[in-house]
């Protein structure tokens, strides 16, 4: 196998430290990758950074690898590695393929995998996690949009995957996001996959229908739970506007809600630092409320851990070296 076979598989098992919990043997998976880069002792190997500024659709926060050069040996093995039969060097290799997505044959061989029923579940969750770094192009937005609007029984880890890829394009394409709106509102019923479409609206937060639906969902307390918390972390981005913030301080202060989404809304609050009304209500949580984790949680705010508060609202987040974090690897 060619040194820049052995380049893709070790990206991999870098990029692997943040995809989702996988049911292929990882023993196995890890062995495989490993056995090919120890066979060639004089490569060295490492992944492309995450950097916002090299981006593959117009969202204002969407986060990519950097494409490497070109080099036709490398993409060659790529899709030889893609067509692999043993599907933990398949996996691999999807997941290699981040830092190629931006040329069309491995964007083609990707799309192909997302498509394939006969591929299993958790190599296709990976291809969608892959074409989240490529939602800038028609075809990737049509294949994933089509796998949510049309294909009704495929894995809904699949389908919750494909919903949060498409938070790149949300944001700066309106076909995306009223798509996801319209599943939010009407279409999905399924409620973990309609939690998946919220979070996929989270960098979109600032449009006003999106802003208006998670208020609406919010204010009359017609959801459940789990949707509340997800709703409230993907308005964070909207917590300088006047009616979502004073709706996070309605939640805090209403003793009926469930804690969980108390402590959420005020975490919320963190982006709203800076008005005064925000300041004197965290000062007076850290002083006078009974309740402890509400106390802490003030406390923590002040602190202004961004990367905390960023990954807890599953933000994108830049690393000190100047590389940068897709929040999608955390799911």
């Amino acid at each position: 196998m060619a040194k820049s076979a052995v380049f893709l598989l070790a990206a991999a098992l870098a990029a692997n430290v943040y995809a989702a919990e996988i049911t292929l043997n990882e023993t196995d998976f890890l062995r495989e990758a490993v056995f090919v880069s120890e066979s060639i002792a004089d490569t060295s190997a490492g992944t492309a950074a995450l950097r916002p500024d090299q981006r593959a659709s117009g969202s204002s926060s969407a986060g990519g690898f950097v494409p490497l050069p070109q080099v036709s040996d490398s993409q060659n093995d790529l899709m030889d590695l893609l067509r692999d039969t043993n599907p933990h060097i398949r996996k691999a290799a999807v997941i290699a393929s981040k830092q190629y997505i931006l040329n069309s044959s491995p964007r083609d061989r990707i799309i192909d995998i997302l498509e394939d029923t006969r591929e299993l579940a958790e190599i296709r969750i990976e291809a969608a996690r892959t074409l989240c770094y490529a939602t800038g192009y028609s075809d990737v937005k049509d294949a994933l949009g089509d796998l949510i609007k049309y294909r009704a029984n495929e894995p809904k880890e699949l389908k919750a995957m494909t919903y949060k890829a498409l938070w790149t394009a949300a944001n700066g394409h309106s076909q995306i996001r009223d798509l996801l709106v319209d599943r939010v509102k009407y279409s999905e019923k399924d409620p973990e996959l309609r939690r998946a479409a919220i979070w996929a609206l989270f960098d979109a937060s600032m449009n006003y229908n999106v802003r208006d639906l998670f208020v609406d969902m919010l204010k009359y307390n017609r959801e459940d739970d789990a949707t509340r918390i997800e709703t409230i972390k993907s308005l964070y981005l909207a917590m300088g506007h006047y009616e979502a913030k004073n709706l996070m301080l309605d939640i805090v202060k209403d003793t009926r809600q469930d804690k969980q989404i108390r402590i959420t809304a005020l975490k919320a609050l963190s982006g709203a630092r800076g008005d005064s009304n925000v300041e004197r209500f965290i000062e007076d949580t850290i002083r006078y409320e009974r309740d402890e984790d509400l106390r802490v949680t003030a406390i923590e705010i002040t602190h202004n851990n961004v990367i905390k508060i960023r990954e807890f609202f599953h933000l994108g987040y830049k690393l000190e070296n100047g590389g940068y974090i897709n929040p999608i690897e955390k799911e």
